[in-house]
């Protein structure tokens, strides 16, 4: 009895680790809060730096993203509402911002999303001018 409750276990481990990661069908459990991927850009004295206007755009369908925001210091480049949207190896998404006009960034993130949120996959989330 042992030795069977042993395989039984076990090839469940396999099975389970067996899994595609493209599969989110089945007893997913995710939690419930709202991710967004945030990005802080700083001036060389560390002071955070307000753009007048900044744009997303995704490098791979040429889409520009829209997204919630209220003017302020954190810029939004992804949120869980683009979950279905994003493969899980990502796609680059580019910020670009300005002040007075003139564009004074322009940084490229990789984002990817699992089954249950969005993922930051390469990029800093903090940008020193």
């Amino acid at each position: 009895m042992k030795r069977l409750s042993l395989l039984f276990f076990f090839v469940m481990f396999l099975i389970s680790c067996g899994n595609d990661d493209n599969d989110c069908s089945g007893n997913l459990v995710c939690t419930t809060e709202f991710r967004s991927i945030l990005v802080e850009v700083l001036n060389s004295d560390g002071t955070r730096v307000i753009f007048d206007e900044f744009t997303v755009t995704n490098l791979q369908t040429n889409e520009t993203i829209n997204l919630e925001w209220e003017s302020g210091d954190f810029y939004p480049i992804a949120d869980d509402s683009m979950r279905h949207d994003l493969p899980s190896g990502g796609q680059q998404l580019e910020l670009v911002g300005f002040i007075n006009g003139q564009e004074v960034l322009r940084q490229v993130f990789l984002v990817g999303a699992d089954c249950c949120h969005i993922l930051l996959l390469e990029g800093d989330t903090t940008i020193q001018l």
